[in-house]
């Protein structure tokens, strides 16, 4: 078993250790389950439409990474209203 896809955050937080902060010799039995993603169940059978994965190789890919804000705020072709958001 596997996960098709996962929702949430990664959160370093105590409970992810097997021992309590300042006393390494303790044991820590804290749920870590509220600091970590969780498996989701997905559709097998969705509808991707004409959707098809892209047609070259990853190695060829750029990846574009943004700030929203930064990108939209004084763009000229979105409305003022949604600028920025």
């Amino acid at each position: 078993p596997y996960a098709k896809a996962i929702d949430g955050t990664f959160q370093w937080d105590q409970s992810l250790f097997g021992y309590n902060f300042g006393d390494p010799d303790s044991r820590n039995d804290d749920d870590s389950a509220a600091s970590m993603p969780k498996s989701v169940v997905i559709n097998p059978f969705f509808d991707w439409g004409t959707d098809r994965p892209p047609q070259h190789e990853y190695a060829d890919s750029v990846i574009y990474e943004a700030h929203v804000k930064g990108l939209t705020q004084t763009h000229p072709d979105i409305p003022e209203r949604s600028r920025g958001t």
